[in-house]
């Protein structure tokens, strides 16, 4: 055997990752851009941004509007991989996740709302994210960034998804 038999070859998938960042509480706009860059350096890839979106609180009632921003990276790390990374960046935010019903202000939300084509939903994580295409805040900065891309459960863009909102909200992209 001269050493090349017998050895496994093993593949990583890379993926397109989608992640939504958002916050209302402190300095939300520091705390979304200090998460991407750890974000960035954790995993050892760019990351492109949209614009900020402002949007007014979606599900509950809040003095502060909302600030987010959609990131888009390539990734060989698994969605549970992402998601406990995006979980610790959160915590390090000063976000603590309390049991509660509802929707609450936040230092820093981070949701992973794609994974490549991946469908995914266990007890831990469910990609595509269940509600993007329900929210206006969500759904101008991804047609900003990734118009064209295919939602692999409605197997439409994301322009057309935009499109088909009723979301009533107010929420609009910040241009610089």
């Amino acid at each position: 055997m001269n050493g090349e038999e017998g050895r496994q070859e093993v593949k990583s998938t890379v993926n397109t990752a989608v992640v939504l960042s958002g916050g209302n509480m402190g300095d939300t706009k520091a705390l979304i851009d200090k998460a991407c860059r750890k974000l960035e350096i954790l995993c050892q890839t760019p990351i492109r941004r949209s614009s900020f979106c402002v949007s007014e609180p979606w599900g509950f009632d809040a003095a502060q509007f909302f600030y987010n921003q959609v990131w888009v990276f390539e990734t060989a790390h698994t969605a549970e991989q992402l998601l406990d990374h995006l979980l610790h960046i959160e915590q390090e935010a000063g976000r603590q996740r309390i049991q509660q019903e509802g929707y609450a202000s936040r230092t820093l939300d981070l949701d992973l709302l794609f994974l490549g084509q991946q469908m995914i939903q266990n007890d831990k994580i469910t990609v595509p994210h269940p509600r993007l295409h329900l929210r206006r805040f969500t759904l101008l900065p991804l047609v900003e960034v990734i118009p064209d891309f295919i939602h692999p459960t409605f197997l439409c863009s994301l322009a057309q998804l935009l499109e088909q909102c009723s979301d009533p909200g107010h929420a609009q992209l910040e241009k610089p």
